[in-house]
């Protein structure tokens, strides 16, 4: 790892945030993410960001991603992101402005990604599409995305989802982009947005209209930029920008007690004992119906909370940002082995599913929510910490178990009561450990060389001739892969 190009690159990015309040861009300080770093002497340092002026940096170092700033008009979002697009890519200004869309009722297919070179068309009877800026252009802006009619929002879901844009019968491929969006309230002239487009992005954050007093103050003091303009200078440019997403990708890793949180984090807001495949999505009754007489219905629940929980993809996100907020606090205990950590995590998730999971309504409405839905996400991160604080011991012993060291009728999780996740998520997993052709295919990955020709026999095993359950069957395919490809197995 490079650590000097790490460094070098990191404090050109935080110098973008260092520029936002001092040069007059955005100010906010009504809202704050708090960062604790515990040292390995036992102290704890605390490090508090402004989550809108960060949100908005990290989405440009985390892969094809978006953000959404969600909140009242003229608070200045869409100017920050023209900003610190600017200042991160060094992109002229004036081509990130008008690449920029902004959505009303006439916004469709045509005026949105493309449209037909006429000459060409009446003159030779071909076809030649002409892409728009904002299709070209790796900084996308989407003004009031939530004013979009629902044929232009399926043309930009293509983008999102697969970094690809569709016109006629061509296609323009995006290699790389960075998406910034603002929602207004939905009032007249707003579409819903659906839970597949809006799980496209990978966070959202609430935005004020009106900043704070102390705010204010600071406004009063710049230069009025009807008059004068605000002016920023870049600090990077595209190519530096791209070697720190990769950088970031490659050597930052998540620490093995990071990733099981965020395992259990992810299977308690989706897991329910009624759902089919115990999957809370595959159930129509409302929360509070469905829950009467269940017996993990607590005081502590978390599965009670939402109506759904978040997807597969929704989990590689919270990775992604985990990794990019880390880089970006070099909150790493260990710097020559920077590893995401738990409570950077526990910080990053609610604005990771503020768009992404609707609460139960017989909950937020009351006290102590009244609707307040980042308290509500915040306690819900807190319930589903200390549920996995009370059996974090018996999820670390799993490796063991698994690994043949302790017995799966002495494990510790074994005596975990009242908890959906291990029940339905790792007692699978450690019922199967007990048997023969577990502890056969254990050994074997454990003693022999993953090559090409073993790994796909093994693969074929497992899926066509093996008597294990699915739990076992992929775990033991990917503790095969990270063999294979010489990985620690976690």
């Amino acid at each position: 790892m490079d650590r000097k190009l790490h460094e070098s690159l990191r404090e050109k990015v935080r110098s973008v945030y260092l520029q936002i309040p001092t040069q007059g861009v955005y100010f906010n300080s009504r809202s704050v993410m708090e960062f604790t770093r515990k040292y390995p002497d036992e102290t704890v340092h605390k490090t508090y960001l402004d989550p809108l002026s960060s949100g908005v940096i990290v989405n440009a170092l985390v892969p094809k991603s978006g953000v959404i700033l969600k909140g009242g008009h003229g608070g200045g979002k869409t100017t920050l992101f023209e900003k610190v697009a600017y200042m991160l890519t060094g992109i002229p200004e004036k081509e990130i402005s008008s690449s920029m869309i902004r959505g009303n009722d006439d916004q469709n297919v045509n005026t949105l990604l493309a449209t037909l070179k006429l000459g060409k068309l009446f003159v030779d009877g071909e076809e030649e599409v002409i892409w728009r800026n904002f299709v070209k252009c790796p900084v996308k802006i989407i003004d009031e995305i939530n004013r979009f009619p629902p044929a232009a929002q399926n043309a930009l879901f293509e983008i999102m989802n697969r970094g690809r844009a569709e016109f006629i019968d061509q296609e323009y491929e995006i290699k790389d982009f960075m998406a910034f969006a603002t929602e207004n309230p939905n009032d007249t002239g707003t579409y819903p947005l659906s839970k597949p487009f809006l799980d496209r992005f990978g966070f959202c954050i609430p935005a004020p209209q009106l900043p704070s007093a102390s705010d204010q103050y600071l406004l009063a003091t710049r230069a009025d930029d009807k008059l004068e303009g605000l002016v920023v200078k870049p600090v990077m440019n595209l190519d530096e920008l791209n070697i720190a997403k990769r950088l970031i990708s490659k050597d930052v890793k998540m620490g093995s007690d990071a990733l099981i949180y965020l395992i259990y984090l992810t299977q308690a807001l989706t897991t329910c004992e009624r759902g089919d495949y115990s999957d809370k999505a595959h159930n129509e009754i409302p929360v509070g119906e469905r829950c009467k007489g269940c017996g993990f219905d607590t005081a502590a629940a978390v599965c009670k909370m939402t109506k759904q929980g978040i997807s597969g993809r929704a989990f590689l996100d919270f990775q992604r940002w985990g990794k990019a907020y880390s880089w970006f606090l070099n909150e790493f205990p260990d710097p020559n082995n920077p590893e995401v950590q738990l409570e950077t995590l526990q910080t990053i998730a609610p604005y990771l599913m503020f768009h992404r999971v609707e609460p139960a309504e017989n909950i937020i409405g009351k006290d102590p929510y009244f609707g307040m839905k980042m308290k509500y996400l915040e306690d819900v991160v807190k319930r589903a910490t200390a549920g996995y604080t009370t059996i974090k011991d018996a999820l670390k012993e799993v490796p063991a178990v698994l690994r043949g060291d302790v017995k799966p009728k002495n494990a510790k999780i074994k005596d975990v009561d009242k908890d959906l996740v291990v029940k339905y998520h790792f007692q699978p997993l450690i019922e199967a450990a007990d048997k023969k052709e577990f502890r056969e295919i254990f050994e074997l990955i454990e003693k022999k060389r993953m090559d090409g020709k073993t790994f796909d026999e093994l693969e074929r095993r497992l899926a066509f001739t093996s008597e294990l359950g699915p739990h076992a069957q992929k775990y033991l395919l990917s503790k095969a892969l990270d063999e294979r490809e010489g990985g620690e197995h976690i």
